[in-house]
């Protein structure tokens, strides 16, 4: 049995794959390469920055995270390669040498800001000596060196060695990297690398408060979903570089272990929530939205669990990456459907998936840490957030172009609309004024008779009785024409004693019929009745309304009198016309000959208007002025 997959789910099996071989690859992928060998690091006036290189330097791993260093050297230097545990205590061992006769000062930097703790020893002939112990579960003011990284001195005199240990333990798989660079190119990197996470944190800040600000204008929730998202980039930035810790919570060291452990879940759910209002997921691909909504719930609970058995994090990387694997297959399928804002949604979300693979390698041990490697997902992020930022503007301008061009088709209906009503109010001049015409005709006609009259009363005494018999008819026939002028009067704006030729020229075909009912139908506003929203676009059958909130789609002819009628709506119009403006009540027979439909069905339909003009009396306690009030009568609970 063959079976047709969507153009979505083959980019979703296929990226799934990629994505698990991968993730599992950088799983079991080993960390950084150390050697067992140890040779001496020289310290001269070029370079100013000496990176301890894998081959220059010894790794010890201390199971139990008790023993001191003379106990450590009883251990033999881990083989390479070699896996790093979270949580678990290494010692690195070097020897540095100073061959630098300037008298320059020079400094140990740990690069990574969240080490649990770390600490320095000095070995010399006195025995070893031990720095102050700093690490992200102490407060920054534990620190010698204001810096968002641990810095130690070097105190070595010129031809001279020292035999140094790093003592490190981390919440996470990290790599160990560690620097030692001059008092001078410290003081310049770091007054250049401050200066441009200053530059990438306004650059957030900015976008925050202008999309908050829109949100508060707008009340467009993706709005504030794209707050909450850029709030959590922050959040993981804050994490990556420690300048949360040196600024924002230095005496709350806490607050660093809830960032390591739950930043990268806040970024998730964040992005989850955002992308599937902005991507509108739920409404355009149910099956996608149902895999990202598990996918996420699964990461979740799954998180909670090994946090709970204190396992380790990088088991959880697939499941974690499944939803933003999703996400991305979503954005692919919609911009293959010509979506603008999808195409830039891809292209903001392929800059940060490039990022984040970088940052995997650096921390993997399979690309070195530079400051490419170790920013690249600021920059990431900055670059992201400015496309998506331009893509939720483009979005929000085709949603203002849609608006204003059903607005003017609205305008361009109600023009129409006013121009029919004066054809119609100048025929019923013209008539109006052939009957003056008439009328004015039969008077002066009686004028003259009651003068020929006058003449001969004197001739005619005995025909008296007869003229005035003559004259009672005469004003009788005048006090008609009066009534038939008036009753014309009331035609013009009742339509009253029209024919179904001429009611057929003022609603002659569907549609004016539907142009009326929704004009009448909607004269006090658009309101969903899913979920009362006021803002609609125009529907896919004609003089429809959709909701830009929830999308549902409601007719015209929906929840009114012709809610599902299989009358023809010009005809449909008429039997209410006749029925609500007539004297005498007229049959289904007469009905079924005027309109050339069956009886039964004339029959039906009439019984529907006289329960219409019952109800409306009753809900507004008054009689209908205008028949066409009878056209909104909601009788679907009568079917």
């Amino acid at each position: 049995m063959r079976i047709k997959l969507s153009f979505g789910c083959y980019c979703t099996l296929n990226f799934v794959k990629f994505w698990l071989l991968f993730v599992s690859l950088i799983c079991f992928s080993s960390g950084n390469v150390f050697s067992t060998n140890l040779d001496t690091l020289f310290l001269s006036a070029e370079p100013l920055e000496l990176v301890l290189e894998n081959s220059k330097v010894t790794v010890l791993e201390d199971t139990t995270g008790k023993l001191d260093l003379a106990q450590i050297n009883t251990l033999k230097p881990i083989q390479t390669p070699f896996t790093r545990k979270a949580g678990a205590v290494y010692w690195v061992k070097f020897i540095l040498k100073n061959n630098d006769y300037s008298g320059k000062r020079w400094h140990l930097e740990a690069i990574d800001p969240r080490f649990l703790n770390v600490s320095l020893f000095e070995l010399s002939n006195e025995g070893y000596k031990e720095s102050q112990t700093m690490g992200s579960n102490l407060q920054f003011a534990n620190r010698p060196f204001f810096h968002k990284n641990f810095i130690f001195n070097i105190n070595i005199k010129s031809e001279k060695s020292k035999t140094f240990y790093f003592r490190v333990q981390s919440h996470i798989r990290s790599p160990l990297i560690f620097k030692v660079r001059s008092g001078e190119y410290l003081l310049s990197y770091s007054v250049v690398e401050y200066f441009l996470l200053g530059l990438f944190y306004g650059i957030l800040a900015i976008i925050i408060l202008y999309n908050f600000f829109l949100f508060i204008s707008t009340k467009e929730k993706v709005y504030i979903f794209y707050v909450f998202y850029v709030i959590a980039c922050g959040f993981s930035a804050f994490n990556e570089d420690g300048t949360g810790f040196q600024f924002i919570w230095p005496y709350f060291p806490l607050f660093n272990t809830f960032l390591i452990n739950y930043s990268q879940s806040l970024l998730l759910l964040a992005f989850v929530v955002y992308a599937i209002h902005f991507l509108e997921i739920n409404r355009t691909n149910s099956k996608f939205y149902l895999f990202i909504i598990g996918s996420t719930l699964v990461y979740v609970l799954y998180k909670a669990f090994i946090l709970t058995l204190g396992s380790n994090y990088e088991e959880v990387l697939i499941i974690y990456f499944l939803p933003f694997i999703l996400v991305y297959c979503a954005a692919i399928e919609q911009t293959f459907k010509k979506s603008r804002s999808a195409s830039l949604f891809l292209a903001g979300y392929s800059i940060i998936v490039l990022s984040v693979l970088l940052s995997i390698l650096r921390i993997s041990g399979l690309v070195e840490g530079n400051a490419w490697s170790v920013y690249g997902l600021n920059i990431g992020f900055v670059i992201e957030v400015l496309i998506l930022s331009y893509a939720l503007g483009d979005k929000m301008k085709l949603a203002i172009r849609e608006k204003d061009k059903y607005q003017q088709g609205l305008i361009t209906q109600l023009v129409e609309n006013e121009k029919l009503k004066d054809e119609i109010n100048q025929g019923l001049e013209h008539k109006v004024a052939q009957r003056t015409t008439e009328l004015n005709y039969k008077n002066q006609l009686l004028e003259d008779t009651n003068l020929k009259l006058e003449d001969a009363f004197e001739q005619l005494k005995h025909q008296a009785e007869e003229i005035k018999t003559m004259n009672e008819l005469l004003h009788e026939d005048n006090r008609m024409l009066k009534l038939d002028l008036e009753q014309q009067s009331k035609a013009k704006l009742m339509f009253e004693d029209t024919s179904y030729e001429e009611f057929n020229k003022i609603y002659p075909d569907e549609e004016h019929c539907l142009s009326y009912l929704a004009e009448i139908k909607w004269k006090n506003g658009y309101s969903c009745k899913k979920c009362s929203n006021v803002t609609f676009f125009e529907g896919r059958t004609p003089f429809s309304r959709r909701c830009t909130k929830c999308g549902y789609e409601e007719s015209a002819t929906a929840y009114t009198i012709l809610h599902r009628s299989k009358v023809p709506i010009n005809k449909a119009f008429y039997i209410v016309y006749l029925v609500s403006t007539q004297k005498q009540e007229i049959t289904s027979e007469e009905l079924s000959k005027i309109l050339d439909l069956r009886q039964k069905t004339c029959w039906s339909f009439k019984q529907k208007v006289v329960i219409a003009i019952n109800r409306f009396a009753i809900t507004n306690k008054r009689p209908y002025k205008k028949w066409g009030e009878l056209l909104l009568e909601d009788l679907t609970d009568e079917n």
